[in-house]
């Protein structure tokens, strides 16, 4: 495997002065802060063997173009390699933790995913709705996997119909968590574009919404400054159905991590931690998402959310 610094020919960077692995997340990229010369990036190193660089590339360089990405530097496509300009900004988590800020920013992630949605994107693929209902059979029956969940599979085929009957695509993210947005003081940055598809115009916010876990009326409200319209009844349904589809979808690839769930003390419902529950621990150090124990109590804190 190519070193790191092999990827900044001397020519264009200069000498590498720094570089640091990224550890947070769950990407599987290898994912490097590389400081040089010419200043501070972002290398990407994807896996030979995983498809889709080509489509991420053009997502992200759309996005860029609209100041909602960082700008793509510099690609070598044979070596699944990408270098990103560094984007100064918190982890968005900070910013909706200070109560003077987080209106404001969640204001304009609102505003950025419409820009988002705008975007003319007919080349790229579409989201697969199939692909997460394999996803759920393969992880709900795993034995250990907790008994009180294996009901919220129902959500899948309610989610998929939401989607079915209403045939709108746009340019989306489709992992839009705060691990993957940057609040630089006054707009909301996107990275990690390695999920970009075409999907409905609501399943970005229904994602943040599972993962930020907020109120109803407060993901409505972000819905009707994203749409630029009041909300009606259809609508909320049909939103409310894609945010239970995300929450059955984002336990599943969490579970899907974890090689053996019998390992793992799962409680029930009830006993479960809850998403703030897995931050605080997150944050203290007490909780590692790098572990199968740090992605299973997350992936059924997420399932938790969802409505049996």
């Amino acid at each position: 495997m190519r070193n790191p610094e092999s990827f900044f020919p001397v020519a264009r960077f200069g000498a590498v002065k720094a570089v640091t692995a990224v550890t947070t997340g769950l990407s599987t990229a290898g994912v490097y802060g590389v400081s040089t010369d010419a200043g501070e990036f972002f290398l990407r190193l994807h896996p030979a063997c995983r498809s889709g660089f080509a489509e991420m590339l053009a997502a992200q360089r759309l996005a860029a173009e609209q100041g909602i990405a960082p700008d793509v530097v510099l690609v070598d496509e044979a070596a699944g390699a990408m270098i990103s300009a560094k984007v100064e900004g918190v982890p968005f988590g900070s910013a909706l933790a200070q109560p003077d800020i987080r209106p404001r920013a969640l204001r304009h992630l609102s505003e950025t995913l419409a820009r988002l949605h705008a975007i003319p994107a007919p080349d790229l693929p579409p989201f697969d709705p199939s692909l997460g209902q394999a996803l759920w059979d393969a992880q709900s029956r795993r034995t250990g996997f907790p008994a009180w969940a294996t009901r919220l599979g129902a959500l899948i085929s309610s989610g998929n119909a939401a989607l079915a009957s209403d045939e709108r695509r746009v340019l989306s993210h489709n992992d839009v968590n705060p691990a993957n947005l940057l609040w630089d003081g006054s707009q909301v940055w996107m990275i990690d574009w390695e999920s970009a598809a075409l999907a409905h115009p609501y399943l970005d916010l229904a994602t943040f919404a599972t993962f930020a876990n907020l109120s109803d009326d407060e993901a409505i409200d972000l819905l009707a400054i994203q749409e630029g319209s009041a909300i009606n009844s259809e609508q909320r349904t049909t939103f409310f159905s894609l945010h239970d589809l995300a929450c059955v979808l984002y336990g599943a690839v969490l579970f899907s991590l974890v090689p053996d769930l019998t390992e793992i003390d799962f409680k029930s419902r009830d006993e479960t931690l809850t998403l703030p529950e897995c931050y605080v621990r997150l944050v203290k150090g007490e909780l590692d998402l790098k572990t199968s124990v740090g992605q299973a109590l997350l992936g059924a804190a997420i399932l938790r959310q969802a409505p049996i």
